[in-house]
């Protein structure tokens, strides 16, 4: 999980400059089927008169994101063929308010580090069919309350890795050279507490 800064960007990765280059052929992405629903609330956020941080979070990750998805369909990979695209001249498409749903959190989002998290997670909903809809919402606000550092820790745990947490909290409150990082202990609970983490029944 690099920050976001870390990541190659166009120097235009203002959202009038990805909305210029996403209706530039080159960019090769206009089978995907998200392209004009991320255009549509593009132009439906700079509306609303973003800030300059706001500016630069919504075109920096949504250049990111458009970059994932050319990446995809060059290698050959189809976007989801279920009924995320579907709409009608009352209701809007799940792909829509999903849509919108990522840009308002990146919009919002004070932490820069986490801006690569909803890059990835806006090029891949339109691709993992797995996700269902109502997932997808209930992640977006999970991602909402977890910190970088959450994440981080989710990512490495996610390779199988343990982490021994017997008496960590007496060890942390205990010895002076740990109690000033007594806060990864808390974000770990926390964790816990949200139904991300399990214990190990193994001794």
């Amino acid at each position: 999980l690099k920050p976001i800064a870390n990541v190659a960007v166009d120097s235009t990765a203002g959202v009038l400059g990805v909305l210029a280059a996403l209706v530039n052929p080159v960019m090769g992405i206009a089978a995907s089927g998200f392209l004009p629903v991320l255009v549509s609330n593009l132009k439906d956020f700079i509306a609303r008169r973003l800030s300059n941080n706001e500016d630069y979070r919504l075109g920096t990750t949504a250049w990111v994101a458009c970059q994932k998805i050319k990446g995809y369909l060059d290698s050959g990979r189809e976007v989801r063929n279920d009924d995320f695209w579907t709409c009608s001249e009352s209701k809007r498409s799940k792909a829509d308010i999903v849509c919108e749903g990522i840009l308002l959190k990146i919009r919002d989002e004070y932490e820069d580090k986490k801006l690569i998290y909803y890059s990835n997670f806006l090029a891949n909903i339109g691709f993992e069919e797995s996700v269902s809809y109502e997932q997808a919402n209930m992640l977006l606000k999970l991602s909402e309350r977890l910190s970088y550092r959450q994440l981080v820790i989710l990512a490495y745990l996610s390779d199988d890795k343990i982490l021994e947490m017997n008496s960590w909290a007496v060890q942390f409150k205990n010895n002076l050279l740990l109690e000033g990082y007594y806060d990864w202990y808390s974000e770990i609970m926390s964790l816990y507490d949200y139904g991300l983490l399990k214990q190990s029944m193994e001794r």
